[in-house]
């Protein structure tokens, strides 16, 4: 039987194929074909040389994300602040930095050059009663963010602004603020880690940009919109650079003995009058220092006997606990809009009031404060360059402008117009700005508002649009799109 087995074996590997007539396969008649059933599968893509829709998806989101969070220096919050109103503070904070990062560039030049003014006067004044090195840019971020906080036995009383400061020395509150840099360092939250990972991210992105752009690659638009996220959040990261970062608590100053009274007894903060936030006001209606329907308790108890100017808070929304959490989420386009509104607000304001938009609290200051001790034409020195920077990220978007990746001729219109707006905005508000806060007839001031009102509108809705296409257009990318660089991919990231 073994041996029966060995030569059958034999006989199949050794004799000869047996010649058949191909199979056939039938063709089916075309008319039987449904239009539905005649539509074209997509081709496998070669994962060798090709990149995946989910893979751009992640590495843009990534990218934004990235670059956002490590350029958003925020104020601190109050001491008495739940956990919801601090994370609703970033939030509300990065969604404006990505919907509008051309006002948040001017923010944070206003907060540079209010920075180096507040260091320039804080030496000045003080130069024989601190060390010799004396105020660094640090401290003048750093009073603008709510770091320095008066307290007594362990308690706070009152957050300082750089005024507040001037006038608590002058009164004999507090002694001359001794405060080195590294003491602010210490407090720095922004490790070294997450810069390397935000580093790391951000090269791979923009070399990937470059490569392909020498190769003669497509993009798709939403790694345009991501490179113009990258190069912007990389000017606003500069200019902070001096900035803490991830501060969560103030640095106190001890209440001298020999203060008045009435400053020790409010050394407790309760929920009655711990920064009480006013109703919304109307769009174009700011607040004027010597207003008094204007001003708050809170405004009131703060200034004492040197009244501070009104500062129209951004931050008004009366969500004290995180039970009102879904009200937040409901109410957030609207919340969203306004504030960019109000920030918008703020640059055309007039001169004294420029820097001066929120209700500086009793225990933090507002979300986008910056100093007021900016005089003559620091403010167009903020503005100007603001400006230039989103003339530049404006432009990137137009280099789609004839682009053949959009899969609808109505997506590359939306896209060239709305990219067209975001790019003159700025521009046009440069032209507007002067006007309205210049001595010019009363209708010229009241049209160039509403222009640059209506301008500020279409300019959000113009971020939104081409947010909105970025997203959508990346489910219908064309072949080049796909085309991989495969040394790229040696750097490490998030793909």
């Amino acid at each position: 039987m073994l041996l029966f087995s060995l030569f059958l074996t034999f006989i199949a590997v050794h004799s000869a194929p047996i010649n058949s007539p191909p199979f056939k396969t039938p063709v089916a008649d075309p008319a039987l074909y449904h239009p539905f059933l005649r539509r074209d599968l997509p081709q496998c893509p070669d994962p060798d040389n090709d990149r995946t829709t989910s893979g751009i998806l992640w590495s843009c989101l990534a990218t934004i994300f990235a670059c956002t969070w490590s350029a958003v220096h925020p104020n601190l919050s109050g001491p008495r602040d739940s956990g919801f109103q601090r994370l609703r503070r970033q939030v509300i904070t990065m969604i404006c930095a990505i919907i509008a990062p051309e006002l948040m560039a001017v923010w944070a030049m206003r907060q540079r050059l209010a920075a180096e003014r507040l260091k320039k006067e804080f030496n000045d004044r003080f130069h024989d009663d601190i060390p010799r090195e004396g105020w660094t840019l640090t401290h003048g971020f750093f009073i603008q963010m709510g770091g320095f906080m008066v307290c007594h036995n362990g308690k706070p009383v009152k957050v300082l602004t750089f005024k507040r400061m001037l006038a608590s020395i002058q009164k004999g509150e507090i002694d001359i603020p001794v405060i080195h840099e590294k003491d602010i360092a210490d407090k720095n939250k922004g490790d070294f880690l997450t810069k390397l990972l935000v580093v790391g991210q951000t090269t791979w992105f923009v070399v990937q940009c470059v490569t392909r752009w020498c190769l003669r690659l497509p993009l798709a638009e939403l790694e345009v919109l991501t490179l113009a996220f990258a190069a912007l959040n990389g000017i606003i990261y500069w200019i902070w650079w001096a900035k803490p970062q991830g501060v969560q608590e103030p640095i106190g100053l001890p209440l001298k003995p020999t203060a008045s009274p009435s400053l020790h007894r409010e050394t407790s903060f309760d929920a009655s009058t711990d920064d009480p936030e006013p109703k919304l006001s109307q769009p174009m209606d700011i607040p004027t220092p010597n207003d008094p329907a204007t001003a708050t308790r809170d405004e009131a108890v703060a200034s004492g006997d040197n009244p501070e100017p009104a500062e129209v808070n951004l931050d008004t929304t009366n969500l004290n606990t995180s039970s009102t959490a879904v009200f937040f989420f409901a109410l957030s386009p609207y919340l969203l809009v306004r504030n960019l509104i109000k920030l918008a607000q703020a640059i055309r304001c007039r001169s004294r009031h420029r820097a001066e938009f929120f209700i500086v609290g009793r225990s933090r200051v507002p979300m986008f404060y910056a100093d007021d001790l900016m005089q003559g034409n620091m403010n167009g020195l903020a503005i100007i360059p603001s400006i230039g920077i989103g003339i530049i990220s404006g432009a990137f978007h137009l280099t789609l402008w004839s682009s053949s990746t959009f899969p609808t001729f109505l997506s590359h219109e939306l896209w060239k117009w709305s990219a067209l707006f975001v790019t003159v905005a700025p521009a046009l508000a440069l032209v507007l700005l002067p006007m309205v806060s210049s001595r010019s007839p009363k209708i010229v001031k009241t049209l160039a508002a509403a222009v640059y009102q209506t301008s500020m509108m279409l300019y959000i809705v113009a971020r939104c649009v081409l947010i909105y296409l970025s997203f959508s257009t990346i489910l219908d990318l064309p072949k080049g799109v796909l085309r991989d660089v495969q040394w790229v991919n040696l750097i490490p990231h998030v793909n």
